[in-house]
């Protein structure tokens, strides 16, 4: 018997696969403000309502064709492994350089007209900033589960707030992506270098390991 549901899925993952493909090009070659969903759709052939019918803005086509990982599942976090201030740094890092190292090969004058469409004030803007909260509250949700496995080991810690140590970790990995963007100067490591030190300063003298 033919699996017409198997058939039918694995359609829609290469006509997904198209999409990406088609939009890396563009995006690269015409930038974010210039590339047209209709120019995709041709070039994927397919309509450019089918186009919507799998991401429902040109932002979180965009978002998903240069972060793919978001699509990903959760960052699996190794309890054992969290024995140390260090080791328990290293998890933070490993969970935001999870899901924003494609970033790297992202052109930054492409990364810089994204920028600015997310903070200008219209309607595409909205959508683009919603797109990216929404990506955000992925690397937020996995810190708060590590957070919490603090609360189910057998670490020593002070009472620390820790919706608040999640706050100031996420302000500091926005504020590190955007000198990222915008200074030719600053490179991935040297970004995920400063935000070790930021970390650090923020959990110290507020979790304790034995």
């Amino acid at each position: 018997m033919i699996n017409i549901t198997g058939i039918r899925d694995t359609k829609k993952m290469f006509t997904r696969k198209k999409i990406l493909d088609v939009s890396k090009a563009i995006f690269e070659e015409n930038g974010y403000k210039k590339a047209r969903a209709s120019e995709i759709a041709k070039l994927a052939n397919i309509g450019e309502g089918t186009l919507f019918n799998y991401f429902k803005s040109k932002s979180e086509l965009f978002i998903a064709t240069f972060f793919e990982s978001f699509d990903a599942s959760e960052y699996k976090i190794n309890k054992t492994q969290i024995n140390s201030e260090e080791q328990f740094i290293e998890v933070i890092i490993s969970i935001i350089d999870y899901y924003v190292n494609n970033i790297k090969q992202i052109d930054k004058q492409l990364l810089r007209e994204y920028f600015s469409i997310i903070y200008d004030i219209n309607s595409e803007s909205t959508i683009a900033r919603q797109n990216l909260i929404s990506a955000d509250m992925v690397i937020k949700n996995n810190l708060n589960v590590l957070f919490n496995t603090l609360l189910e080991s057998e670490i020593n810690k002070e009472a620390i707030d820790f919706e608040t140590a999640i706050e100031c970790i996420y302000a500091c990995s926005i504020n590190a992506l955007n000198e990222f963007v915008y200074d030719d100067e600053i490179t991935y490591d040297l970004m995920l270098a400063t935000l070790r030190k930021q970390i650090k300063f923020i959990i110290n003298g507020n979790i304790f390991f034995k």
